[in-house]
């Protein structure tokens, strides 16, 4: 992929050099941080920026929204889609020239770090209190489309093991119905890489609307579906989908998930320990020790 020849083809930049004399000082700082790290920006929160340029989230957010954008996000996107293509996209360090046990190293690496990073990012008190509603509740729903759909199909079958009333949806017609018949004794779990996925968020709201409570996972803490949810937890990743899948961010899902599983098993562990006892004597096939 050649970044020089992308950066001087990008839209989005391109937009930025338009505008810029229109744009305030602290705006012209945040534009100045774009135009210099742009494949850096892919990678990091709002948050993040707005401390490299010391400046304040809403700041960088009205720079969006002067260069025509609703907001950071939709930034993030359009620059993803200038310098990148779906289909030839590859993991931070990682080259095309690389032989197999070094691609192997590095997406292994790369995942340590999204592990790792995912790690910093939790909050005991947000876990203590996303458990204590998983445990309370009736019944738990997980909803993830596409790649995020196997993390939800995934939970669904870890908590449902230890005794924890669950569904699963992935299918995005299906996960609406089920979040309008939500209540306030249940649990709306919406997994998503980019928060941005539009079913999957209005599956979330509709399940808020309901009266159920709301927990998000994913990578971006200021995305659309963050800002809905009850909890948000922080799948931490920085690197860019590798032929059309965020192959460390997957990684970092599944950890979060699993976190709030044991976590959970560990609160409620009599049940769960029952629970385990019973699938496994259902899915045993006894004739076979006879």
């Amino acid at each position: 992929m050649n970044t020089r020849s992308n950066a001087n083809h990008s839209r989005v930049l391109a937009g930025i050099r338009k505008y810029y004399n229109d744009l305030r000082d602290s705006e012209r700082r945040v534009a100045d941080f774009v135009l210099e790290h742009p494949e850096e920006l892919i990678r990091m929160s709002i948050r993040e920026v707005a401390e490299q340029v010391q400046t304040s989230d809403a700041t960088v957010i009205r720079f969006c929204q002067s260069i025509g954008f609703k907001g950071y996000p939709e930034l993030k996107i359009s620059l993803a889609l200038d310098f990148s293509s779906p289909l030839y996209n590859f993991p931070s360090g990682i080259s095309e020239r690389d032989d197999i046990m070094s691609v192997a190293s590095k997406v292994t690496q790369n995942s340590i770090k999204s592990l790792d990073s995912t790690y910093q990012h939790i909050k005991e008190e947000s876990l203590n209190a996303a458990i204590e509603m998983i445990c309370n509740a009736d019944r738990v729903f997980f909803y993830g489309m596409g790649g995020s759909g196997l993390v939800a199909q995934t939970a669904h079958y870890q908590f449902l093991k230890i005794g924890i009333p669950c569904f699963a949806y992935v299918d995005p017609f299906l996960a609406a119905i089920s979040a309008s018949q939500l209540g306030k004794a249940d649990v709306a779990v919406g997994i998503s890489y980019s928060g941005l996925t539009k079913d999957l968020i209005k599956t979330i709201s509709t399940a808020k609307d309901a009266g159920a409570k709301t927990i998000a996972v994913t990578s971006d803490i200021d995305s659309p579906l963050a800002r809905i949810c009850d909890l948000t937890f922080e799948a931490v990743s920085r690197e860019l989908p590798v032929f059309g899948v965020a192959v460390a961010a997957r990684s970092a899902q599944y950890a979060v998930i699993d976190i709030l599983y044991v976590g959970t098993a560990l609160r409620r562990k009599d049940e769960a320990l029952s629970a385990i006892k019973k699938g496994s004597l259902a899915v045993t096939d006894k004739s076979i020790l006879v």
